[in-house]
């Protein structure tokens, strides 16, 4: 699979591994991402900032908390449960995205994390063990196959993208334990 493209320029730097910029990538390359009622445009907004505040927050306490005391870490591994779970609660019964069958702002918004749960598992042992967990995997698996977040989950040189971004969190994971305010993309 080739580079994702941002008008007709390969882009090579830093979407890969930065979720903020994979979010711009898969809305570049996705087609109408807010429903046409206003109803549902309102919706899919604050939903968006739902995500952005709370499931992204969450996301990174349980990163950056990995060092720190066992009853820190669970609260922050209960906090990303309730996230998830209240986020797939609030998606569409109408197809397997957020709001239907088509890649929406939500989806946009919430892709880049979701997609790195496996970093988590992997650094900080974290598990979903929340109700949602059948519909957590659908919503992962249409991810993945959506042309537009299929063109960010590349690695520009051909490297496995799932094993490059393992080590670059490694880097912020050792950078947090140092400086709390080290950032973290």
């Amino acid at each position: 699979m080739a580079a994702p493209v941002l008008s007709s320029t390969p882009i090579i730097f830093s979407s890969w591994f930065c979720p903020f910029a994979q979010r711009v990538l898969i809305a570049a390359n996705a087609k109408k991402l807010l429903p046409s009622d206003p109803v549902g445009r309102a919706a899919a907004r604050l939903l968006t900032h739902c995500v952005s505040n709370e499931f992204v927050t969450a996301f990174i306490r349980v990163l950056k908390d990995q060092r720190d005391t066992q009853s820190v870490q669970e609260a922050a591994a209960a906090r990303l449960d309730d996230e998830i779970t209240w986020l797939m609660s609030r998606m569409s019964s109408k197809g397997p995205l957020a709001l239907s069958d088509r890649l929406s702002l939500v989806d946009c918004a919430v892709a880049p994390h979701l997609l790195r749960l496996y970093i988590l598992r992997h650094y900080a042992d974290y598990r979903y063990k929340g109700p949602a967990a059948v519909r957590l995997r659908q919503y992962c698996k249409a991810l993945k196959s959506h042309p537009a977040v299929a063109a960010t989950l590349v690695h520009p040189e051909g490297l496995d993208y799932r094993e490059e971004l393992l080590k670059v969190y490694a880097h912020y994971g050792v950078s947090l334990v140092f400086n709390h305010r080290a950032p973290l993309w």
